[in-house]
């Protein structure tokens, strides 16, 4: 089983989450249940990330599938700068080949910082 740290949050959320779900939940390692605490499949979880998609003003034009969180996420840590030694980490990677030829992905504002770089080291030589 792979554990991921997903956000920091106090002792008291973790303890009242954990109540909640002893109450209402089968045991389970899931991220995504039904009510019932049964896993929900990858299927049924692709299909509502397209209706999402779909009613959004500026549908992403490509299918959208559960792992599109991971990209995203390892993007999105890229791009903050977060070494990538902790970004493999985290993502349960044993190589960092893996997370940079798969996941990792040049987003506008890369390229962007970019620009911005080289314009102010173009500016201080000329």
């Amino acid at each position: 089983m792979r554990l991921f740290c997903l956000v920091l949050v106090s002792i008291d959320y973790i303890n009242c989450l954990s109540e909640t779900i002893d109450k209402n939940w089968h045991k389970s390692d899931r991220v995504f249940v039904t009510n019932t605490g049964k896993t929900v499949h990858s299927s049924i979880l692709s299909k509502s990330l397209q209706r999402a998609n779909e009613r959004l003003k500026k549908p992403i034009p490509k299918h959208l599938s559960p792992h599109i969180f991971r990209h995203t996420t390892i993007s999105i840590l890229s791009e903050n700068k977060i070494p990538l030694k902790t970004i493999t980490d985290r993502v349960g990677h044993s190589d960092s080949e893996v997370t940079t030829s798969i996941y990792t992905h040049v987003t506008k504002n890369m390229k962007d910082e970019a620009i911005n770089v080289l314009d102010k080291v173009m500016k201080k030589i000329f």
